[in-house]
């Protein structure tokens, strides 16, 4: 993790001041005890990195710091991966955003499944679940922050034509040794991954994804995969994919 990296939500511009504050201060000044003077990173989840000088601290709440440079990085090139994720329990959500911002999401679908337990998202939650991804870019060395839509439920989702071709776990077919496996060739085309809950998905919501959105399902396993162990396991086979594909 780049330890000297640090977030702030604004755009940066050469010799320009800039004030961090909460935990991005606290990490800075109080776990990495970086001092008057010194030079570190700031990203601000909008492919932008600056190099920037501490100026002052104040107190607790406040450190002062002044841009030396700037650099943009180019995203044209970058494949597109979004994922499609039910509201699942606490950790078992946050391990998917952070894992799968590592692994290059650029935005995630949250639903409420007809068959969960969990149906709407808090402001604080949306809060934690940002703060997580802010964290994975940080660790990941991304520049680009990872983007949130909610909706109560699934079939309620509307998929924006750039992120189509749509594929989703299929587990109707598991144990049907006639259906194989899906290739990874075939995996690489795929722009937008939608998951199931743990309890699966309901006729209605296989009738959405594959009526409303042309959405294909996929065989990744053998077995039953927990939901966060299928969004990570196949949002890591397409972003290999998409890496041979370049």
């Amino acid at each position: 993790m780049p330890c000297y990296r640090f977030y702030i939500n604004s755009n940066l511009v050469k010799d320009a001041k800039i004030i961090l504050q909460g935990d991005q201060l606290h990490h800075m000044k109080n776990v990495m005890r970086f001092k008057i003077g010194e030079m570190v990173e700031i990203i601000n989840g909008r492919n932008q990195l600056a190099q920037a000088t501490i100026d002052k601290y104040q107190g607790h709440q406040m450190g002062y710091l002044t841009i030396n440079r700037v650099y943009t990085k180019s995203i044209t090139d970058k494949p597109v991966i979004n994922l499609i994720q039910p509201l699942t329990r606490s950790k078992s959500l946050d391990l998917v955003i952070e894992k799968c911002t590592e692994l290059g999401v650029q935005h995630f679908y949250l639903y409420g499944s007809d068959q969960g337990d969990i149906s709407n998202l808090s402001s604080a939650r949306h809060n934690k679940l940002t703060q997580i991804a802010i964290s994975a870019i940080k660790q990941s060395g991304r520049f680009d922050l990872p983007t949130f839509t909610f909706t109560d439920r699934l079939y309620n989702l509307k998929i924006e034509q750039h992120a189509h071709p749509v594929c989703f776990g299929d587990t109707r077919q598991l144990h049907n040794h006639h259906v194989g496996f899906t290739s990874h060739l075939t995996l690489g085309k795929y722009k937008t991954v939608c998951i199931g809950p743990e309890k699966g998905f309901t006729d209605m919501e296989i009738h959405y994804l594959q009526n409303q959105i042309g959405a294909d399902g996929v065989k990744i396993s053998p077995f039953t995969l927990r939901s966060e162990t299928a969004s990570i396991a196949l949002i890591t086979l397409i972003a290999h994919a998409n890496l041979h594909q370049s």
